[in-house]
């Protein structure tokens, strides 16, 4: 009986439940271990660490600028934080800071000369319409203007550079309105010259009845 009991255990194949306590408890896998260089840790698209600093860096944008240019503090505090979040360096800083600049600079120049375009085919439109509307008048209106014109400049002398600042010095109403100046000055060539309160001429005005008075 003995000897059988002893056969029996000797074809135990070790799979038996309990038989191996290793294996009804098997020992979860380990985490591999970091690589050193930090490599798959927390990647960065700008090549870097994006976890930002316990303390935020500071960045100095001086020499991005011509000297004494002043900075926008807020647009440079929400620049600085966006550069902070992704760990950018100082060399970094700097080189998004002209890339910024540059950019906005192109864009600038674009929009100006797209209004200096602008202005320029208003004006030639202007003109268009002011020799299509006055036809075969137009070169004697333009001259009553000018005349209107170099009556006031005499009160107003910055009169010219602010029709041409203003670009309407082609509209079809203010030549009209000039020539209208010009033509009461041309009916009466003393209008507008006397001194004020005194019932007398000016120098000017003297001078010009002496040297031609068949004006008067």
């Amino acid at each position: 009986m003995a000897d059988d009991n002893m056969g029996a255990n000797n074809n135990m194949t070790g799979n038996e439940p309990g038989a191996n306590p290793d294996q009804n408890n098997p020992t979860p896998p380990t985490e591999p271990p970091a690589k050193p260089d930090g490599e798959g840790s927390n990647p960065s698209v700008l090549g870097g660490d994006n976890t930002p600093p316990a303390e935020p860096t500071v960045y100095d944008f001086k020499s991005v600028f011509p000297e004494g240019t002043e900075l926008d503090e807020t647009v440079s505090a929400d620049f600085s934080k966006l550069l902070n979040q992704v760990g950018a360096t100082q060399e970094q800083a700097v080189e998004l800071a002209k890339f910024g600049s540059q950019y906005a600079q192109n864009i600038l120049t674009a929009y100006q000369e797209q209004q200096e375009q602008a202005i320029i085919e208003k004006q030639q439109a202007d003109y268009e319409h002011a020799k299509k509307e006055l036809g075969g008048k137009f070169d004697e209106t333009v001259a009553l203007a000018g005349k209107g014109i170099e009556a006031l400049t005499k009160a107003v002398p910055e009169l010219r550079q602010l029709l041409v600042d203003s670009h309407i010095d082609n509209n079809i109403n203010m030549i009209k309105v000039f020539a209208a100046v010009g033509e009461m000055v041309q009916e009466d060539p003393g209008k507008g010259t006397r001194q004020a309160g005194t019932g007398q001429n000016s120098d000017e005005e003297a001078a010009k009845r002496k040297m031609y008075p068949s004006m008067y």
